[in-house]
C-alpha cells in the first residue's frame, strides 16, 4: 500500500528549488516560476520514495482531491471509505524501510475506542521508552 507526503519548499533557494525540480519534476506553473515552487509531494511505499513532485499550491490543493478520493479498507471496521474520509495512522516508532505500513482509519472509527486505546497505547510505549533513555542517561 502507498502512501503520499507533502513537504513544504516555499523557504528553498532558487538553486535548491531548480535541483527539486530537475530531479523530480513539477507542475507547469513552478517550471515557469520558481517562486510558485511551493510544494514537495511525495508517494511513498515500504521501501521508501516510490516518486516526488514539485508543484504550485494550486496544483497541490487539486492532487489533495484526486487522492482523497481514492478508496481504502479501514483497518479496524472493514468498510471501504475514501480516503478523504479516513485518516493513514503511523505509530511512533513507524519505520517504512523495515516493511511498516500505516493503517487507515475511517474517520467514524477514529474517534472510537479500539483507535483511542492503540494511541493510548502507542504514547504509553513512547513515554516508556523516554524514560529507559533518560534512566540511561543518568547511570553514567
Amino acid at each position: 500500500m502507498n502512501w503520499f507526503t507533502n513537504v513544504g519548499i516555499e523557504g528553498k533557494t532558487e538553486e535548491q528549488k531548480k535541483a527539486l525540480i530537475e530531479d523530480d519534476g513539477a507542475c507547469e506553473h513552478a517550471r515557469s516560476d520558481l517562486n510558485l515552487a511551493q510544494v514537495l509531494r511525495r508517494e511513498m511505499d515500504s521501501f521508501g520514495i516510490v516518486s516526488s513532485f514539485v508543484c504550485c499550491n494550486e496544483c497541490d490543493k487539486k492532487c489533495e482531491e484526486h487522492e482523497g478520493q481514492q478508496s481504502e479498507v479501514c483497518h479496524d471496521c472493514s468498510k471501504t471509505v475514501l480516503m478523504k474520509d479516513a485518516i493513514s495512522w503511523k505509530w511512533y516508532d513507524f519505520y517504512a524501510p523495515q516493511g511498516d505500513e500505516p493503517l487507515i482509519i475511517c474517520k467514524e472509527c477514529k474517534g472510537k475506542e479500539k483507535h483511542q486505546e492503540r494511541v493510548k497505547k502507542d504514547r504509553e510505549d513512547y513515554e516508556s521508552e523516554m524514560d529507559y533513555y533518560d534512566s540511561q542517561d543518568n547511570d553514567f
